[in-house]
């Protein structure tokens, strides 16, 4: 009423203009958020969120989740013509504002091409062909062990042959107090190789006391490759392999060393929350950064450049304490039939084989283990 009033007074033409000038601003300012809303980029913006959400949740590779902590988005500060474009979904960051505040769909674009790029490459490994069968044979094989029960999680214990008291000390320990406590929930095996040649005269009677061991407590797993440490990648396959062939419903699968000390309801914990949150990962004590030890005066890890020839490994596990989902298994032991050998078998199998199907690896502080 009070601009009609100024209008019909006959305002001189500048005043007029001025008057026309601020009421449109005011329409333009009452209806920004609308019109914003409601323009084609916005809608576009709409379709892309869904085909994004979509893509992510098809890929089996992926977290399910996107992460929330976000150690990118730092590094790549949200453009002017991102906060234009996506200003109804953007709102501007206070100044003191913590990490959790704020949000960068550049990050978020980033990371969906990267997955859409590994699901590709992975597809492409997984439909390549067979390089190593590793069809791992058992004299004693304890097939029967899934029969009437589908555990929560198989504790796979490697251990050498003749480790007598380190299994007996494991049995005593956290590991089978678990299995006792959840005797429906939870099993635990050793695997172990065959006697390496020329160990001395007293090879027949060990072989003897093994046997006598397997049969008292049907928990030794005893597979056709020679015990030897250099055959350790052997028997992390025939774990895997066992748990594919005779027990593939479980839920997780524990890997832990016959001279460690680890925590095992602190480490279910943490298997059962990363669960949530994605469906294929391993936790473990994590290493960054480690080069292939090239002298042969040390043979105890030694690794040549014909057997690796990268300088550093994959960011992997240590094979002390290991946890993974069984679908993580069995992916695992595919590209491994599929990839050339490395003895090493946990930078082989949670460092190289992981990383080239994209499956993140965590240090978890649960899987920390002493000797």
């Amino acid at each position: 009423m009070v601009l009609k009033s100024m209008v019909s007074r006959r305002a001189p033409l500048l005043s007029t203009l001025g008057i026309s000038f601020v009421v449109l601003v005011l329409i333009y300012n009452a209806n920004k958020d609308n019109i914003l809303s409601a323009s084609p980029c916005a809608t576009q913006n709409r379709q892309h969120t869904r085909n994004t959400a979509q893509l992510i949740s098809q890929n089996p590779f992926l977290n399910s989740t996107v992460p929330s902590e976000k150690p990118a988005s730092a590094s790549i500060p949200v453009s002017t013509s991102s906060r234009k474009t996506y200003a109804h979904i953007i709102q501007e960051t206070p100044p003191n504002a913590g990490p959790e505040q704020g949000f960068a769909l550049e990050y978020l674009d980033q990371e969906v091409q990267k997955a859409v790029e590994t699901k590709k490459a992975a597809i492409r490994l997984l439909s390549s062909p067979i390089i190593n069968q590793h069809n791992m044979m058992y004299l004693v094989g304890r097939e029967q062990k899934c029969t009437n029960m589908t555990p929560e999680v198989i504790i796979t214990v490697p251990s050498g042959w003749g480790n007598f008291e380190k299994r007996q000390k494991v049995r005593d320990g956290p590991q089978g107090k678990y299995v006792r406590a959840h005797s429906q929930n939870a099993l635990l095996l050793f695997f172990v190789g065959l006697p390496p040649a020329g160990i001395g005269k007293n090879k027949t009677q060990k072989w003897a006391k093994l046997q006598e061991e397997s049969e008292k407590y049907a928990d030794v797993v005893i597979a056709y490759f020679e015990d030897k440490y250099r055959n350790i990648l052997f028997k992390h396959l025939s774990m895997l392999q066992w748990v594919i062939n005779f027990c593939p419903k479980a839920k997780f699968v524990l890997r832990t060393d016959d001279d460690v000390g680890v925590k095992i309801d602190s480490m279910l914990v943490s298997l059962r929350r990363h669960s949530d949150e994605r469906q294929n990962f391993i936790l473990g004590k994590q290493r960054v950064g480690d080069a292939p030890s090239r002298r042969e005066e040390r043979p105890h890890y030694y690794l040549s450049e014909e057997e690796y020839e990268p300088d550093t490994f994959p960011p992997y596990v240590l094979g002390g304490a290991i946890g993974y989902p069984v679908s993580t298994v069995k992916l695992l032991y595919e590209v491994a039939r599929r990839t050339k050998n490395v003895w090493l078998d946990d930078v082989f199998m949670t460092g190289i084989c992981a990383a080239a199907l994209g499956i993140p690896t965590f240090n978890e502080r649960s899987f920390q283990f002493t000797h």
